[in-house]
């Protein structure tokens, strides 16, 4: 092994933990930032001149994300900010229509009366018609607006004065006669 064969294999190995400690403080800058996941770096071995077996070339750092991991849960004065406990992901749709997956929970109602994200993605659940039932289509944007009439399980209309989320998942309307009924459920992907 030549000279510069043993610098190339410690410059690698300077790269390699440099790598590390650039995880490790986006990890500790990010520690308060809503739904973020931190990364690792693995060292990984090369080996010389690209051969099957050859040894010498010193190691790479490879990026693991973290992406499914539990992060942490916190208490919040929001009612509508969700937590997953375990696996899963929200579903939202973005302002273009697309569909994607998110763990951040923080929703609020956006200028329309629909739960969204700071960033205008929409939180989507299956509609729950007035006996508790999946309704025809797709998940739809989750719209959450007191002061407006919606069917009571008895089918007759009443105002609606807030809601609740379950930790299954399911919304309910409150009305102003006491009366709820189920009008989503939030199935996690």
């Amino acid at each position: 092994m030549s000279l510069t064969s043993v610098l190339n294999i410690a410059a690698a190995a300077l790269r390699l933990n440099a790598a590390k400690v650039a995880a490790s403080a986006d990890n500790v800058a990010n520690v308060t930032t809503d739904g973020y996941k931190a990364v690792a770096v693995e060292g990984v071995a090369v080996a010389s001149g690209g051969r099957q077996g050859a040894v010498g070339g010193g190691v790479t750092g490879v990026l693991r994300p973290t992406v499914s991991a539990q992060g942490l849960l916190a208490a919040t004065t929001s009612q509508t900010d969700l937590a997953i406990s375990g696996a899963g992901f929200f579903p939202v749709e973005t302002p273009a229509g697309e569909h994607r997956y998110v763990r951040t929970g923080r929703f609020s109602p956006d200028a329309e009366g629909f739960l969204a994200e700071a960033a205008g993605n929409r939180l989507l659940a299956r509609g729950l018609d007035a006996q508790g039932r999946p309704t025809a289509g797709g998940p739809t944007p989750v719209k959450l607006a007191a002061g407006t009439a919606a069917l009571q399980e008895d089918g007759t209309p009443g105002e609606v004065t807030g809601f609740d989320i379950a930790s299954d998942g399911t919304v309910d309307a409150l009305f102003a006669n006491g009366n709820r009924r189920a009008v989503y459920h939030i199935d996690l992907a």
